[in-house]
């Protein structure tokens, strides 16, 4: 290590571009490899007011490697890991989010990150009704109403009632987890931090010359 911080002032570089943590010899930027995309398994579906089985919780589902995709990490949130979520219906599109988009979602670890319910943030919550044993997951907006949080869908054709969070719950593990009215209780598990969306190609043979 030594020998290479002498080599640095005749090369007229830096030690960074040396040891290979840059490729900028005058000090540039340093590239990260954390931030480099990254194939994800599918987490879940997201799906206002359907109640069923989380698809994380079936690990032998084969949805969960065939509709993966890449994720990319957000330079914003240093720190946070992400989960990869697919939008099922129609609850955002007055937000321009449409069925098929894919939606990262960031979180700390074993999800133990306070996630701050600001207005206008878009969240990842799994909903459980008291008497049904099921639960929906779903994309949420943040609204803010005097003392009242809700989490609301935009949607142009219906929207789902929304999750109004009463007190976060004390748990040991961490996780965002508040008692919904008027008889539930929503997980926030994450933080919608950005949208994807594949476009669809013609076949070969459907191709004009033209």
């Amino acid at each position: 290590m030594e020998t290479l911080l002498k080599l640095t002032t005749p090369l007229d570089c830096t030690m960074a571009y040396l040891t290979g943590q840059s490729d900028q010899p005058d000090g540039g930027p340093t590239f990260d490899w954390e931030y480099m995309p990254k194939y994800a398994k599918l987490s879940d579906y997201l799906e206002a007011g359907v109640y069923r089985k989380a698809l994380w919780a079936t690990k032998d589902d084969p949805r969960r490697t065939t509709e993966g995709d890449l994720i990319y990490n957000d330079l914003r949130l240093i720190g946070w890991e992400y989960s990869l979520f697919k939008l099922k219906d129609r609850s955002m599109d007055l937000l321009n989010l449409v069925e098929g988009d894919l939606i990262t979602a960031a979180h700390g670890e074993m999800h133990k990150k306070d996630i701050r319910l600001v207005p206008g943030r878009l969240v990842v919550v799994r909903f459980g009704i008291d008497e049904i044993r099921a639960a929906e997951t779903s994309l949420r907006l943040v609204e803010v109403e005097g003392d009242e949080v809700r989490l609301v869908t935009k949607s142009s054709v219906a929207n789902e009632d929304p999750i109004v969070l009463g007190k976060k719950l004390d748990r040991d593990d961490g996780l965002n987890m508040y008692r919904a009215k008027p008889m539930g209780v929503a997980w926030v598990m994450a933080l919608a931090v950005r949208a994807t969306r594949n476009l669809p190609l013609l076949d070969a043979e459907e191709i004009s010359p033209e």
